[in-house]
């Protein structure tokens, strides 16, 4: 009896811990932002650069990232939004992902950001740039963990540099109607087409510690990022197509002969989004 009543008090414990983590307002209606699409901010190799008052969006960050039981790890973009008429603070900055306010900028690192936007030519304009969403979960000792943000963000800010893509081939141009795809675009449908559905199943039900990468096509500030991430988790990355190579994540531009390299070697040609979804499930494996 006493071991029934001690699960029974467990798990309404549990629930309670769950209630709070997702108490609060639910997520504000998406912002009204503008059309125009946002400057891009220079990234770093991790994200790292912490912000402040997720604690306050955490039903927004639910019905970004979702909820896993050990916790979510979602890559994504953010967006740096000035609020000059916000009442607390006018240097205020919102960090905004899917629309949804998620934190601030801290307001030592808010002080000076619209200043540096000015000094960069892009003065109140919402500016983008890697982001990071974790947490949202239960320890198994009833530990709260609640989401938290971090970005990937050069510091000072920086724009991104240039990059000159390669030129895209006429398979490519067809499929894209001759129209470049951004590195966003990219991320969900890439140019070539990735592992179906079935493929990418085998794939993750194979185990992870033979898997090396390598990244084709993307940014050279992008590629930084991804690389950083795929050794956060143990896989391997490789530069260019060598006979070790298992995985291919594909970017906006992939050159020609390394597509096809990869594919005579039987690489696994994947998209960003099935990059993100492999690093997810080796972390929580292996956490």
């Amino acid at each position: 009896m006493e071991l029934f009543l001690a699960l029974i008090l467990g798990a309404v414990a549990i629930a309670l811990a769950m209630h709070a983590l997702r108490r609060g307002a639910p997520p504000e209606t998406p912002l009204d932002l503008p059309d125009d699409p946002p400057v891009r901010l220079q990234g770093r190799r991790w994200c790292d650069f912490e912000i402040a008052g997720e604690s306050h969006y955490q039903a927004a960050l639910e019905a970004i990232a979702g909820h896993e039981p050990q916790g979510v790890n979602l890559h994504c973009a953010a967006l740096l939004v000035p609020e000059p008429d916000n009442h607390s603070d006018p240097n205020a900055v919102a960090v905004v992902i899917e629309g949804r306010r998620v934190g601030y900028l801290r307001r030592e690192d808010a002080a000076g950001y619209g200043a540096r936007l000015a000094a960069l030519g892009v003065e109140g304009r919402p500016a983008a740039c890697p982001a990071y969403v974790c947490g949202g979960f239960i320890t198994e000792d009833g530990d709260l963990i609640p989401y938290g943000v971090t970005l990937g963000l050069a510091w000072p800010a920086e724009l991104e540099a240039k990059v000159t893509a390669p030129p895209m081939s006429p398979v490519v141009r067809a499929r894209l109607g001759g129209a470049p795809l951004s590195e966003e675009e990219a991320w969900h449908t890439p140019p070539v087409p990735p592992a179906d559905a079935m493929e990418f199943k085998r794939l993750l039900s194979g185990g992870f510690e033979q898997h090396a990468v390598c990244f084709a096509g993307w940014s050279e500030a992008r590629m930084d990022y991804l690389a950083a991430v795929a050794r956060s988790v143990g896989l391997g990355v490789r530069g260019t197509v060598t006979e070790d190579l298992t995985l291919m994540c594909v970017g906006p531009a992939p050159p020609d002969e390394d597509v096809e390299r990869a594919r005579s070697q039987g690489v696994t040609l994947i998209s960003g989004d099935q990059l993100q979804e492999l690093v997810a499930r080796i972390a929580s494996e292996t956490a």
